[in-house]
């Protein structure tokens, strides 16, 4: 009997091993017991999502070696014809080497995992994309250590038998949920369509990318998230879009980094709520800057918008804090509801009509705006209780530094808003901050006004980059029953920041006009003063 059970255990023990060895997949004994959120690969693998890279142990990894006549698998770990690499199993692959024709392909269960850690590749398809996650649960791509890896494809591509929804379309290309991760660079040169595309999710975290694409940059179908990378997109469409509006779909979350973006169209597109948390954003946009079909959120970031058509759009559009630039060539923010219409679409179908869950809401933040169109732009409500907004409006008669339907309530921070004087608005009396509205004579760009308080001290001095005939100033240094002049002209030795001066030294102005405070919005005359309506400009496509 005793020899009897020996035999069964030392069995047990041999079909064990023959398992572990038989997988493809190797252990990843890297792998920490902690609170962060972990991936299971496999039986004994798991990659910590709050440090991807280095949680993967590459001595342990399947290895690919590419070149140009024949990939090699080790342990036939997957399948190879010529440079063309299919994945089958899940698990961990460390891919080097270089091919002018070849690819990537996993192709395992619905439930699979699979990393892919690129090594310093070169890999170019001439006939589809470098990279296909056609079928997995989820796939990493992990540009490793530092390594400089290049993605390219060509503008022929041939479709398998079972591709028959013009797919995949991009240099990588997804069906699972991705994740892009790693201290190496990924330098894709996009010549088919996109560069990256997730039909799931997509998420890009302490990565370096360079695109290059004749479409769009990077797509996600049903949420797009960056966070802590470096992001450098020149795209002839759009850069950054995600593409899924239904309910509860199709949001982007930006968050930390530095973003390069130069594009034809929109900067960031998404088709349903945008926030950007933090992060540092320099973009050149043949169309919006940043477009959410429902709420744009900003709660942070450097934001420099060196040219768009309009730098904010959203049907609701939330800014809480961040240091915001925009030059535009049309509005500077813009709450209208519905779909993008780009600068080239011509605009909505009624430019004009009221949306009374259109809105903008400002409790904080640093925003300079120098817009060609209207500066601030709601087709409902503005709402402002903090933060500093400047801007320097159009210098045709057309539009508006401000411009509403509904109200725009004031009830803290600091507001200046130059421009001409035909289209002007002022804040509405619903407002709890007081407001000066003063018509000018037309005067050049550079030259300075100050408010004066009844001691000819000044409060708030300000210089605007281009010609203006009409000042809007709500501010909590303006107090009811008190008589304020405006000056202009003159010089101003203080520090200055986007033309607003922080300090009292303002001189050898000539005063223009004299206000004594009696209602929220007090003015000299003309404008719209604080009366909300759409002005009736049809000189432009309201978007």
């Amino acid at each position: 009997m005793k020899i009897g059970y020996r035999l069964t255990a030392l069995l047990c023990c041999v079909l064990l091993i023959s398992c572990v060895l038989c997988s493809c997949s190797k252990t990843d004994t890297t792998a920490t017991a902690d609170t962060a959120k972990k991936t299971t690969v496999n039986t004994n693998v798991e990659i910590d999502e709050n440090n991807i890279e280095s949680s993967i142990d590459i001595s342990l990894a399947n290895r690919i070696t590419l070149s140009d006549t024949k990939a090699q698998a080790e342990n036939n770990c997957a399948k190879v014809d010529d440079a063309f690499v299919t994945i089958e199993n899940s698990g961990v692959y460390l891919i080097e080497g270089n091919t002018s024709n070849g690819q990537i392909k996993v192709k395992t269960q619905d439930t699979d995992t699979v990393v892919l850690v690129l090594n310093g590749v070169n890999i170019t398809n001439q006939s589809g994309c470098a990279i296909h996650i056609k079928k997995a649960e989820k796939a990493y791509i992990v540009p490793y250590n530092n390594t400089k890896n290049i993605l390219a494809d060509t503008s022929n591509y041939e479709f398998d038998a079972d591709d028959t929804d013009g797919e995949p379309d991009a240099t990588i290309f997804s069906k699972a949920d991705l994740i892009i991760s790693g201290s190496g660079t990924l330098d894709i040169d996009a010549n088919y369509s996109s560069g990256i595309k997730g039909k799931d999710e997509v998420m890009l975290t302490s990565a370096n990318v360079i695109l290059d694409t004749i479409d769009d940059g990077i797509k996600g179908r049903d949420s797009l998230t960056i966070k802590d990378s470096d992001i450098t997109v020149t795209a002839e469409n759009s850069a950054i879009k995600t593409t899924n509006d239904e309910d509860g779909l199709g949001d982007m979350v930006l968050s930390g980094g530095n973003f390069n973006i130069e594009c034809n169209t929109d900067a960031f597109n998404c088709k349903s709520n945008l926030t950007v948390e933090s992060g540092t954003f320099k973009i050149n946009a043949g169309d919006d800057a940043f477009h959410a079909d429902s709420t744009l959120t900003i709660n942070g970031g450097n934001i420099q918008i060196d040219s768009c058509y309009e730098g904010l759009e959203g049907q609701q559009i939330n800014i809480s804090d961040g240091n915001i630039h925009i030059v535009s060539s049309d509005d500077g923010l813009n709450s209208a509801g519905g779909n993008d219409a780009s600068a080239f679409t011509g605009g909505r179908e009624d430019p004009f009509a009221s949306d009374m869950d259109a809105i903008i809401k400002i409790t904080g933040g640093h925003i300079y705006i120098d817009s060609e169109g209207d500066g601030v732009d709601s087709n409902g409500t503005i709402e402002m209780s903090g933060g500093t907004v400047l801007v320097d409006g159009p210098e045709s008669s057309g539009n508006g530094a401000l411009d509403y339907t509904s109200t725009f309530t004031c009830n803290g921070g600091l507001l200046i808003a130059c421009g001409t004087s035909g289209m002007a608005q002022a804040v509405s009396h619903t407002s709890t901050q007081y407001c000066i509205m003063a018509n000018l004579s037309n005067l050049s760009g550079g030259t300075l006004f100050s408010i004066l308080d009844s001691n000819n001290t000044p409060l708030i001095t300000y210089s605007p980059s281009k010609s203006y005939s009409n000042i809007v100033v709500c501010s909590d240094k303006l107090k009811s029953g008190e008589t304020y002049s405006v000056s202009t002209g003159g010089n101003c030795s203080d520090s200055c920041t986007d033309g607003l001066y922080n300090g009292t030294s303002y001189s050898s102005g000539t005063i223009q006009t004299t206000f004594t405070l009696n209602s929220i919005v007090t003015s000299n005359g003309g404008g719209m003063g604080g009366m909300g309506g759409r002005h009736n400009d049809h000189q432009k496509p309201f978007i």
